[in-house]
């Protein structure tokens, strides 16, 4: 027994003698290093619904279009997020009705009779107009209603989304009254991205209108993308299909654009030419010949992932002008005058950049050069000073735009700003018609404030510039300056109240056509 203690006392001095020659000297290296910006924090996900991890962000890249996309909506918002699943949080019945002086009575009605976690339908109805005096002593009528379905459809890897809806126009001037009537009907499927080999998104639009005198329309859009990988490179392959048929005959645009995409983490291209061909019922082309072929380069890098990004492209192609698109602009505009033609977008050249600042500042800034051929204008009647719309072309347009938003559960901001400057006086397609050359400032935005889920008040403003004729004259610009306000009484009832044109000036969306003095509406909001 002894000899075995002395024997384990041995080994347990020796184990501490061989420990004494350990180095504890600790190494401390940054063999790892990363930008603090890259790291991935761990943070505590929070349950969202599908429609908000399933959205798709669409960024307008168009530097010459018009604010102004109807008598009673202007939205110059920064993104169009579209939801592609079941929202959260909404009511089965959605009606919101109010009147006022001057006349602005509006409705709006969304009931959903069905609302699953992959099927969607929605029944609406909205009805916006104005009755009563405009400046030059006349008193007139602009009224738009409209009633239809939709129906959202969503499976593990797609979707089909359906629209039908019927609306009426009807507007009254000095000279005349006009009904119109339109059916609209769109649909679309499309993939989810990454859920199959062949990613697919076809989506096509059919307009039927009529108006006083016996003249009708239809217009027909569609478009298909399919993207596939052949031989280890990513491929697409776009094709667009526009048409109108008018009693005085039809117009047809055809284009097809094969793409190469490249896409990375922090860089991402795509390069193609877009083949164009457009020809009209009696043979001839539509304009500038038969077949037209068009750059398609685009480019985008992440400079700060997820807060910066810097993007550019080169573009260009057709658009088939319908009586519709125009009637969605000006619904005082008369059936009869010649309207159908294609407008050519020879060159379109943007760079910008898009960011954010602690995910609560959003921005966008991009500038560009575009040269277009027949493109539409507003003008005036030479011998009469009437209203009137017109072809000019070639125009070529250097434009700025910058966008702002500033979101919290407080605070709700946009704003945007658009300087557009013609740097050519263009040539006038439609005889006896005096262009007006576009606005060379446009601006836009609100700001709201919510006192917890009860009240919600703010500002909003939106404004032009002049529109210079350069045969001389000019259509004024405006600052239409606004008030709204919400009180939830209930949270399933309550009532608002807005002011428009506080200032007190002739705001002309249409030329010639200025709704007079400011007004006052007051309604309800039902949400069950």
């Amino acid at each position: 027994m002894r000899k075995i203690l002395i024997s384990a006392a041995g080994l347990m001095m020796g184990a501490v003698a061989y420990a004494q020659n350990l180095n504890p000297t600790v190494e401390v290296t940054n063999a790892y290093a990363r930008e603090a910006s890259g790291i991935e924090k761990p943070s505590q996900l929070r349950d969202v619904p599908d429609s908000v991890l399933r959205f798709n962000l669409d960024f307008d890249y168009a530097v010459n279009e018009t604010p102004y996309r109807g008598a009673y909506e202007f939205k110059p918002y920064l993104v169009q997020l579209r939801p592609q699943a079941r929202p959260s949080q909404e009511g089965t019945l959605l009606l919101e009705a109010g009147v006022g002086y001057t006349l602005h009575p509006e409705l709006n009605v969304v009931y959903t009779p069905v609302k699953t976690r992959n099927v969607r339908v929605n029944l609406t109805a909205d009805h916006h107009s104005y009755w009563g005096p405009y400046y030059g002593d006349w008193n007139g009528k602009d009224a738009q209603s409209t009633a239809g379905a939709n129906m959202l459809l969503s499976w593990r890897s797609g979707l089909l989304r359906i629209d039908a809806d019927y609306r009426n126009i009807f507007s009254q001037d000095a000279n005349a009254a006009m009904n119109h009537h339109q059916v609209l009907a769109s649909a679309q499927l499309k993939n989810i991205p990454g859920t199959t080999k062949v990613d697919y998104d076809v989506n096509t639009k059919v307009s039927f209108v009529t108006a006083p005198g016996g003249f009708s329309e239809t217009y027909t859009n569609t478009d298909a993308q399919v993207g596939f990988r052949f031989l280890g490179y990513n491929l697409w392959l776009a094709a667009n299909a526009q048409t109108v048929f008018q009693p005085a005959g039809s117009v047809a645009v055809f284009q097809v654009a094969p793409r190469y995409i490249r896409g990375g983490s922090r860089l991402a291209f795509h390069a193609g030419v877009k083949f164009s061909f457009a020809v009209r019922s009696d043979g001839s082309f539509a304009p500038s010949g038969g077949w037209i072929a068009y750059p398609d380069v685009q480019l985008s890098w992440r400079a700060v992932p997820e807060y910066l990004t810097l993007f550019g492209m080169v573009t260009g192609g057709r658009e088939l002008i319908s009586y519709s698109s125009l009637l969605e602009q000006n619904h005082f505009i008369d059936a009869f005058t010649p309207t159908t033609d294609v407008k050519s977008q020879n060159i379109l050249a943007i760079l910008g950049l898009r960011g954010n600042v602690a995910r609560r500042f959003s921005y966008e800034v991009k500038g560009g050069y575009s040269w277009m051929d027949n493109s539409w204008l507003w003008g005036k009647m030479a011998a009469t000073q009437a209203p009137a719309m017109c072809y000019g072309g070639p125009i070529h347009v250097a434009t700025v735009m910058a966008d702002a938003a500033w979101n919290n559960h407080f605070l709700d901001v946009q704003a945007h700003l658009k300087y557009m400057k013609t740097l050519n006086k263009p040539e006038v397609k439609t005889t006896g018609v005096l262009p007006f050359l576009p606005a060379e400032w446009t601006a836009g935005g609100h700001v709201f404030y919510n006192w917890g889920a009860r009240i919600r008040a703010g500002v909003t403003v939106e404004g032009r510039s002049e529109m210079v004729c350069p045969a001389g004259g000019a259509v004024a610009g405006y600052v239409d300056l606004g008030l709204r306000g919400n009180f939830q009484l209930t949270p399933a009832l309550g009532i608002w109240a807005k002011m428009g044109n506080l200032l007190n000036q002739e705001v002309q969306r249409v030329p010639f056509y200025a709704e007079k003095g400011l007004y006052g509406t007051v309604g309800i909001s039902w949400n069950i």
